[in-house]
């Protein structure tokens, strides 16, 4: 991964680690931040940074809700997938 990539990866798992925390500590992100996020994290996991980044601002910037049928995302699923991605892109795994 270019350092670019890299530093794009470092910064995307920095925001989600503190969706996360504030999720465990009682304060989930709304129904459509949850969307964003589960696509997000989605696209991560097919490979695609520019496409996660996309849907992380999305969720910040709350300019536009998700797609239908991106809700239900639960805090477990998000745990799963926030460790494959620093698996994949910080691990190098």
């Amino acid at each position: 991964m270019t350092n670019n990539g890299q530093s794009l990866a470092q910064t995307l798992h920095f925001w989600l680690r503190i969706q996360g925390q504030n999720w465990e500590d009682g304060f989930p992100p709304s129904p459509e931040e949850t969307g964003w996020i589960g696509l997000a994290l989605g696209a991560a996991r097919k490979g695609s940074l520019g496409r996660a980044q996309e849907c992380i601002l999305h969720a910040i910037l709350r300019d536009q809700d998700p797609p239908p049928g991106a809700g239900d995302y639960s805090l477990d699923r998000f745990q799963h997938d926030l460790s494959a991605f620093q698996a994949r892109y910080l691990d190098g795994g």
